[in-house]
């Protein structure tokens, strides 16, 4: 049915890992055997490695996805969703230097993506770097100053990192008040 529009296969197969139920999800195959079969016709080689590369990953394949980011890298010019979503990955095996470089190539592309810096900054605190997210979580403050849930998760991450125990409940009772979500 969908055969001659490639745009709107490669929107499904992001729907699909998006609702994955776990990596044995028949769906997952299914919608990597009609992406892959878009390779020559795909609209953008950019979109489909892209959309290839997040069904792998929900399928657990996060080496093979990363592979492809990187080949389509070397081939192409700059992509910003692969950029973000090779961060995402690399942050989700827990490789958080190599997704802190992933981060900031994504964000030279695309510089107002705040849950991205937020998560870029983030990613300085689980690397243990708080010289670097205290520079982090500043800029941002300075960026986004309406922003209110920044200054609460800098104040909370300030204080895990510092032992204030106390304070880290406080701050955190007021930024999950105000992201319930995040």
């Amino acid at each position: 049915q969908f055969a001659d529009s490639p745009s709107t296969l490669l929107d499904m197969g992001d729907a699909v890992a998006g609702s994955a139920l776990g990596p044995d999800d028949v769906r997952l195959e299914e919608a990597l055997a009609w992406t892959t079969g878009l390779r020559q016709t795909a609209p953008s080689l950019s979109a489909f490695v892209v959309t290839r590369a997040r069904l792998l990953a929900a399928t657990g394949d996060v080496p093979q996805a990363l592979l492809e980011l990187r080949a389509l890298d070397s081939a192409t010019a700059p992509f910003a969703p692969a950029h973000k979503l090779e961060a995402d990955l690399l942050a989700s095996v827990g490789q958080f230097s190599a997704a802190s470089r992933a981060y900031d190539r994504y964000l030279a592309l695309a510089p107002g993506d705040i849950a991205a810096a937020r998560q870029r900054t983030r990613l300085d605190v689980w690397r243990g770097n708080r010289p670097a997210a205290e520079r982090g979580y500043a800029a941002l403050q300075t960026s986004y100053p309406g922003h209110a849930a920044i200054g609460t998760e800098a104040v909370a991450k300030a204080a895990a990192a510092r032992g204030h125990w106390r304070k880290v409940l406080v701050a955190s009772d007021r930024w999950l008040a105000l992201e319930p979500d995040d």
